[in-house]
This record gives structure tokens, sequence and C-alpha cells, in this order.
């Protein structure tokens, strides 16, 4: 893969969203969000947040002019640049391609970051939840500041209906540094699925960032609640 890898921002596009406050769409290619849909709230039993992560990561490669055929997504999992490698993991995924599986094992056990989380997110995606489960658990301890895959990995976890990750989530809202944050605040919607009241403290505190993305996210937490039947 000689070109570089295009880490394309939209321009964002406006629109309305949940009662009728305009928003802007962007694509952040170094967490596993994407572009929210706009419009009406939530439908019950989809979780559109997870879908904001597969189309983040189809942009990147339609960007990158990765087709999502098979055999260019697993061709794309062995590109220098680890936003590329991430993004073809998460499709792969998203897609089962089950041929990937052996791949996929290797990327999510190697030394990655935010390439190694979606990996192992993926191999849960195609059933193989322990080595999934396994990989992403040996995430968890990484240092929050150097790994944004140790959050999106706490994140993939929740998920799959696994609260081991909470730890991690609470250590990166705490980071000094906006972006970690910023990647800890996506997934504070899949920790409130799990547990409600435990997750009311995150998103309280990201509602009160200074950082205006760490606050976007913690409102889509905060709605993603509401729109649920215990919400």
């Amino acid at each position: 893969m000689g070109t570089r890898t295009r880490h394309v921002v939209s321009p964002g596009r406006r629109c309305r969203g949940p009662r009728g406050v305009p928003q802007t769409v962007t694509v952040d290619p170094a967490s596993d969000a994407s572009p929210e849909p706009c419009g009406a709230p939530m439908p019950h039993g989809v979780d559109v947040h997870e879908d904001r992560g597969d189309a983040r990561a189809r942009a990147v490669l339609a960007a990158n002019g990765v087709a999502s055929d098979p055999a260019p997504l697993e061709a794309a999992l062995r590109a220098d640049d680890e936003v590329l490698r991430a993004a073809a993991a998460r499709i792969l995924g998203a897609d089962r391609v089950g041929s990937a599986a052996p791949a996929l094992e290797a990327l999510a056990m190697g030394t990655g970051d935010i390439d190694r989380a979606e990996a192992g997110y993926a191999l849960i995606r195609l059933g193989l939840r322990d080595a999934g489960a396994a990989a992403l658990l040996a995430m968890l301890h990484l240092p929050v500041q150097a790994f944004l895959g140790a959050s999106i990995a706490a994140g993939a976890l929740a998920r799959a209906g696994d609260a081991s990750g909470w730890g991690t989530i609470e250590r990166a809202l705490a980071s000094s540094d906006a972006r970690v944050r910023r990647v800890a605040a996506r997934q504070v919607v899949h920790l409130t699925a799990l547990d409600p009241d435990r997750a009311a403290p995150l998103v309280h505190r990201s509602i009160g960032d200074a950082d205006a993305e760490v606050v976007r996210e913690a409102v889509l937490a905060r709605l993603a609640f509401a729109a649920s039947p215990d919400g």
C-alpha cells in the first residue's frame, strides 16, 4: 500500500436531530464513531451507535479506494496505516466474512492499537467470542494516554455484554488529553446500555466537559437511554 491513507473528516452536513436540534455530522478516524443518523428518535432494538462505527469505517475505506469485497478488505488488513487496518477489520466483522478470521485473530493478538481493538470486536461478530474477548480484555490495562484502542476495546466488550472495561473508560475520561476523552466518551453509550444507573455519573461528567465533542457524545448517551424501553 504505497499511497498515504486519507483520514477524511467530512465538511459536515446539517440535519435535524432529536427534538429538532441541528447536528453537524463528521467522520473522525481516531475512534469508532461515525456519522449519526438524523431525524426520528432511535428505534428500539436497533443499535444505531454500532451502525455509526460501521459507517465511519466504510467512509475511511471508500476514501482510500478500498472496495467492500472480501479480498480487498482482507488485503487492507496488511496496510501500513493502522486506521485503514482498523476500518477493514471493522467491516470484515460487520459483513461476517468468515474467511478473514485467521488474519483478524493475528491482528487482534498483535501489538497494535485501534486496529487490534477492531480486530477483536470483529472476531466476536464472527461468532469467535472467546478469541475476540481475550484480545479485547488484554487491552484494558494498556495506558489510556498512549493507546486509544484501550477505550475502544472497552466499548466493544460492552457491546458484547461485558462490563470489564468500566474502569478503563473512567480513567480515560479523567485524562487531560481531549482526544483520549473523546474516544472514551464515544463508548459511554454502550456502558449506559448495560447499566444506566452506574453510567449516569460518567454521562454527567462528560456533559460538563470542556470539549464540545465529549459533550455531544454524552448527550447521545443520554438520548439513547431516554429512547430505550427502560428510559
